[in-house]
């Protein structure tokens, strides 16, 4: 490659992340700054501050692609929208979601010092494989959900403790039922957190009894870029795939 060439290139690179260097933080590790939105799949009473920008994308099988951005135009409020991209990676054609995939978050109260954070929402972001011809996501989007969240300080750092319940329009409405989740977050270094999320799934056929476990690594690689990485359905409870699916996502955040 001609230095020429490869000088072009890194300044292609330079120029797309050195502003979110500038401008964002991380999510995870001992000195987060922000709070994570999500365990694994699920919502927590998480929230970005606001008037800042969330950019987030998440890479799973089969080449498929979830694009989400989300403002935060009042303290306490969020709202977001996205699409979702089938084969974007691959040779097959590309498909989307068609209509966009929507959310909304009000944190009712913030957290006290025996009092979780509580925060009403509603999404239509599924997760897992998106069925272009069903309209179906492998795992059901929360719909409307209450989520709580608590931090706790222990002899192994920073612990928060996340759980809610949701109840998902995607189900045919004979199926549909009330669900619960929860989930822990665990800091392990300045940058690095471990999640785990039990959803019980309790309004989805397509599970086995004993619902879905799923755990996630967040990394802060540089400041504004949160990578993830992502093992869904360790207990393999989904009966469609029986397996354990790897995905890897990147969040930015980004005060305006």
């Amino acid at each position: 490659m001609r230095p020429t060439k490869r000088i072009s290139i890194l300044s292609v690179f330079f120029l797309i992340f050195y502003p979110f260097h500038l401008c964002s933080q991380g999510t995870s590790g001992e000195n987060a700054s922000y709070e994570s939105r999500t365990i694994v799949d699920m919502p927590t009473a998480g929230i970005s501050p606001k008037k800042s920008l969330t950019v987030y994308s998440l890479v799973r099988e089969k080449g498929s692609v979830l694009l989400e951005s989300s403002y935060s135009p009042f303290e306490d409020v969020q709202v977001g929208g996205g699409f979702v991209f089938n084969n974007l990676i691959g040779i097959n054609d590309i498909e989307t979601s068609l209509l966009p995939l929507v959310h909304l978050k009000w944190r009712m109260m913030n957290e006290r010092t025996f009092l979780p954070a509580v925060l009403l929402g509603f999404s239509t972001f599924g997760r897992g494989n998106f069925d272009h011809s069903s309209r179906t996501f492998q795992t059901n989007s929360p719909g409307i959900y209450l989520a709580l969240s608590k931090d706790w300080r222990w002899n192994l750092g920073s612990l928060s403790t996340h759980g809610g319940v949701n109840y998902s329009f995607d189900p045919k409405e004979e199926h549909r039922k009330p669900n619960y989740f929860f989930g822990l977050e665990q800091a392990l270094t300045s940058r690095l957190s471990v999640l785990l999320e039990y959803n019980a799934v309790v309004d989805d056929i397509r599970y086995s009894s004993g619902g879905l476990l799923s755990t996630a690594f967040r990394y802060s690689i540089v400041k504004g870029v949160t990578l993830e990485f992502q093992l869904r359905d360790l207990l393999k409870n989904n009966t469609p795939t029986n397996s354990i699916s790897r995905n890897v996502g990147l969040d930015f955040i980004i005060p305006l």
